[in-house]
């Protein structure tokens, strides 16, 4: 009687068990049996017949991660993008990326337009995804000047300009997502924008030369604004611009080590605790406004960067021989 009651025991425990497994898997499984995934690969090219000096490049995307890369030359584009869509989640069986995305292709002269636009409302529901990831990478010829121009609504944007390689005017936009510019022993033949209006922005200047005076404009809103310039060659023209932050923090670094180029910041107003003068540089003041300027300012080519903090932390080298 006894083994009866063990063995019945026992039963119970092993039934109990198999349901409290069993069952979370056959809610899993319902539940997961809604998803599906969308796996699409997009190629553009631009090969123009009769190329102009300067390629005009215009990329307006909702949604994605840009990354813009030099190819060395002979290729058989100007202009390669490649554009990785995955998405997975809810209600995705029997659909393809139409039913979320249009991209547009204008490529019979420059300007050269890729347009990624959104067309659900679905796309914005973020109970329906498991994974959403838009990437698109813009190839380019070395040997060609473009100039670029990006609007970005959704998606980080890096370029790195590597050396010898030229390039025009660079205008980049984001709404929300970070802006990275890198120029390594390059040259730039027009003005330096990038807009972030809740994201990071880093640029990175390393040597680079100018074929015409050259004006940046830096704007950081809610996010981290960092500045790198190392100068150690002629630099061929000047740099004027000025750089906003609001709501973010400044990293501020300058090094040169020749007497032929100079460089003066201005800040209408410097935050407490910036440790001053730096080396190389000499502080003026006029009440709040404050001018650092290096001491064989001004010279043959010159850096004049005015910088306004609002409501933002900042951090300051400054190296100038």
């Amino acid at each position: 009687m006894l083994k009866k009651r063990i063995i019945g025991i026992i039963l119970i425990v092993i039934i109990g068990c198999s349901l409290i497994i069993f069952i979370p898997i056959q809610i899993i499984s319902i539940h997961l049996s809604s998803y599906s995934t969308i796996n699409e690969f997009y190629s553009f090219i631009y090969q123009p017949s009769s190329p102009f000096p300067i390629e005009k490049l215009y990329i307006n995307a909702d949604e994605g991660n840009i990354e813009i890369r030099y190819k060395d030359p002979p290729v058989d584009y100007y202009v390669l993008i490649e554009v990785n869509i995955e998405l997975r989640g809810k209600n995705l069986e029997k659909k393809s990326c139409d039913d979320y995305l249009n991209i547009l292709w204008y490529n019979a002269s420059s300007p050269v337009n890729f347009i990624l636009e959104i067309v659900s409302d679905d796309w914005f529901n973020p109970s329906l995804w498991l994974i959403k990831d838009v990437s698109i990478i813009v190839n380019l010829r070395k040997d060609i000047v473009f100039d670029l121009l990006t609007n970005l609504d959704e998606g980080d944007f890096e370029i790195i300009v590597p050396y010898a390689v030229s390039i025009g005017n660079l205008l980049t936009n984001v709404s929300n997502g970070n802006i990275y510019y890198d120029f390594v022993c390059s040259s730039i033949q027009g003005n330096i924008t990038g807009i972030t209006n809740n994201g990071d922005l880093e640029l990175k200047s390393h040597n680079v030369e100018y074929t015409q005076n050259s004006n940046w404009s830096l704007i950081s809103t809610g996010g981290y604004m960092n500045i790198e310039i190392y100068q150690y060659k002629e630099m061929g023209a000047n740099i004027t611009g000025t750089a906003v932050i609001t709501n973010g923090e400044l990293s501020l670094f300058y090094k040169d080590n020749t007497a032929n180029i100079g460089a003066c910041f201005f800040f209408p107003f410097l935050p407490m605790g910036v440790i001053l003068p730096q080396e190389g540089f000499n502080i003026s003041f006029q009440g709040l406004k404050t001018w650092l300027i290096s001491s064989d300012f001004p010279t043959i080519n010159n850096y004049n960067l005015s910088y306004y903090l609002l409501d933002s932390g900042f951090g300051l080298e400054l190296h100038s021989d």
